[in-house]
């Protein structure tokens, strides 16, 4: 009996602990969803607001030592960068990943999140680089370090996806797991957003100041 006593209270507490932790886990990703929601906001130029997504969604997502966004180019059918934070952008701008290649690739194509929660599997990705992207990809690593985890999401504005949204782990502490996955692609649902309302402003601006300063 006490036994089986013991055995239940063990059940119990360990319950309790995992129960804990989800919640834990729950509660930071619905902090940094938030958090993520009011950098989306906070400007309508598209070179500001995609410096302050980087500089800060790196900030806000502790396991993220860099990042990077990518639009897509449809007249080349690529995704190139067009942002970056914790990484030097001279090799990163020649870049030119084609849908299915490489991680954000990936994601862009399968419209879903995509995980490398290894280095073996950033491994794998890298391995089926393109000649030219691969030798731009070592230039820009070479004094980063190996990618220990990475994640990358697509960024979708109704129904099309403008590009992807990805964050680099370089440390190995805490890496990326499948339950960043969901809260990722939140966060790059609101990015698509912002950047999509950034580059309607820009274009509203171009048509409507010139005829206002010709007055």
């Amino acid at each position: 009996m006490r036994s089986r006593l013991q055995s239940s209270y063990q059940e119990i507490e360990e319950w309790s602990k995992n129960l804990e932790e989800r919640v834990k886990k729950r509660t930071k990703d619905l902090s940094t969803i938030l958090e993520a929601s009011r950098i989306a906001t906070q400007t309508l130029n598209l070179d500001s607001l995609l410096k302050t997504i980087m500089g800060q969604l790196v900030g806000i997502v502790s396991t993220a030592n860099a990042g990077i966004i990518y639009f897509y180019n449809k007249e080349t059918d690529k995704l190139e960068v067009r942002s970056c934070h914790g990484l030097s952008s001279y090799k990163l701008n020649q870049i030119k990943f084609s849908p299915g290649e490489w991680m954000s690739g990936k994601a862009f194509l399968s419209r879903k999140a995509f995980l490398c929660s290894s280095q073996s599997e950033v491994q794998t990705c890298k391995m089926e680089l393109s000649a030219d992207n691969k030798e731009a990809w070592e230039a820009t690593f070479e004094k980063s370090g190996s990618i220990e985890s990475s994640i990358s999401a697509p960024l979708i504005y109704k129904g099309d996806v403008i590009g992807c949204l990805e964050l680099i782990n370089f440390s190995g502490n805490e890496p990326f797991t499948a339950s960043d996955l969901p809260v990722m692609q939140a966060i790059a649902d609101q990015m698509a957003v912002a950047i999509e309302n950034a580059q309607l402003y820009e274009r509203v601006k171009s048509v409507i100041l010139p005829a206002e300063w010709s007055e």
